[in-house]
């Protein structure tokens, strides 16, 4: 059986126009969602947020994160130096951002806190926590890894 030239390029237009249908329809399911909703906010913050990170860097001690076992909380422990800190711990997981979760986090008397949290996804989680020790600011990032 022959094609006619006719025939085979309606075929090809057809397959193209089909191929391009298919593309848009799995475009359209892709999560879109940025790494932060207020991204343009923290870039105009961007110096103070280096001068925090100094300041951490500057402590004798960093804050020390672990998972406990059977992925139960997070235990954080809090620099000798900075006996009055308040503030916040984020739980930040690249690929979705709907993971995300923030607990407040307080300086006690063992300089430790352990913060329950609910099962974590496996992989990579990017632990920041910032807050404040005597009218001054501190911001430390560190990466987890949930079994």
């Amino acid at each position: 059986m022959k094609i006619s030239w006719g025939t085979g390029i309606a075929i090809f237009y057809s397959f193209f126009v089909i191929s391009m249908l298919v593309f848009v329809y799995a475009a359209t399911k892709q999560d879109i969602s940025l790494v932060s909703d207020t991204y343009y906010e923290e870039d105009l913050s961007y110096q103070k947020k280096m001068d925090k990170i100094q300041r951490t860097n500057q402590l004798k001690h960093v804050f020390e994160l672990s998972i406990e076992q059977n992925s139960t909380g997070i235990s954080v422990t809090i620099p000798e130096e900075l006996s009055h800190f308040k503030g916040n711990m984020t739980l930040f997981h690249p690929a979705y951002a709907m993971l995300d979760q923030a607990y407040p986090i307080e300086s006690n008397a063992q300089n430790k806190q352990f913060i329950p949290v609910q099962k974590l996804k496996k992989g990579r989680w990017l632990v920041k926590i910032e807050g404040k020790n005597e009218d001054k600011n501190y911001y430390h990032e560190a990466y987890l890894l949930a079994p």
